[in-house]
């Protein structure tokens, strides 16, 4: 799944694995062995990015820029937002935005805003170039649309759940924790200050959320990201923390 900072194209697959490679321990892969300084590196910078992002989120929020458009309004003007089935979503149903101007012939932004149950479901988020609005932007106006329409007041955000996180960047950093932990596969939760959450924060999957903290946070009854959940299917869960 692709972040909203920038354009991203297909993923990488990940080349065949040569005959008896699963008797060979993960971290003495020869093939792992040599990636490995560039996963730490990555690791390295999405921990620092992850750290600064969190720092954000403690801050008060700026006031717009004198002249500066509303996001709203280039959100109702500037994207097309349709409801799609969808049949990985427990109702069946989601919300896909697109930029009017997009260059590609890629879907824009597929989620499941679930405003009486304080979560969203994020499918697919690719960011085209040149767009005025990012990934959390998309979030937070999709989640207000459906949360308009109800009669009940909704509670404060409490997850935002991404499917199949899988970004170049978000997936050296899986490497990179897999490598240390010597298994493929890893899953968990990491708590706020440990070395892994600012980690999988700071990856392109992680952008998203925490800027939905800081651009949209008071709105959502939302002041941080306690916690990280990475599921044995490479989903990822960002709790929210609560005013």
């Amino acid at each position: 799944m692709n972040d909203d900072r920038s354009p991203k194209g297909p993923l990488p697959q990940p080349p065949p694995m040569p005959p008896g490679a699963l008797d060979i321990p993960f971290n003495q892969m020869p093939s792992n062995k040599k990636q490995f300084p560039q996963w730490e590196d990555t690791y390295k910078k999405c921990l620092q990015k992850g750290k600064e992002r969190a720092a954000k989120m403690g801050q008060p929020k700026q006031p717009p820029k004198e002249g500066q458009p509303d996001k709203q309004q280039i959100f109702e003007k500037d994207y097309v937002t349709v409801e799609i089935d969808h049949k990985d979503s427990p109702t069946n149903k989601a919300l896909l935005s697109t930029w009017k101007h997009r260059k590609t012939e890629d879907e824009g932004y597929k989620n499941t805003p679930g405003p009486q149950e304080g979560r969203i479901l994020s499918w697919q988020n690719k960011r085209d170039e040149g767009e005025p609005l990012q990934n959390s932007d998309i979030y937070f106006y999709q989640y207000q649309q459906v949360r308009k329409g109800l009669k009940e007041k909704a509670p404060p955000l409490q997850l935002l759940r991404r499917q199949q996180a899988r970004a170049e960047e978000t997936e050296k950093v899986y490497n990179y924790m897999g490598f240390q932990a010597n298994t493929p596969s890893i899953s968990g939760v990491w708590n706020l200050e440990e070395d892994g959450f600012y980690a999988l924060l700071g990856t392109q999957n992680g952008s998203g959320p925490a800027f939905l903290v800081i651009d949209h946070g008071e709105e959502l009854g939302i002041t941080g990201i306690e916690k990280i959940e990475l599921t044995p299917t490479w989903d990822t869960i960002y709790y929210f923390r609560s005013k």
